[in-house]
């Protein structure tokens, strides 16, 4: 009756590896693809940057002072 009791359990205990393996497979595989698509998101070029303007602006020129000799 034990024997029976202790293969009972050694059978669950089976069954609980088999679903976590595999419920770790396909969460490996959604991470793997979530990786894959965050890389080619930010290996695309950005058009909106935090980047000051390197051209002309609209803002009004900074005076210079000339030094007196």
């Amino acid at each position: 009756m034990a024997v029976l009791v202790v293969i009972l359990l050694v059978a669950i205990v089976l069954m609980f590896l088999a679903g976590n393996a595999r419920a770790l497979y396909f969460l490996t595989r959604e991470v793997r693809l979530i990786e894959k698509k965050q890389e080619r998101r930010l290996a695309e070029p950005s058009a909106v940057t935090n980047a000051p303007p390197v051209g002309g602006t609209n803002a009004a020129p900074t005076p210079t002072r000339s030094v007196a000799p």
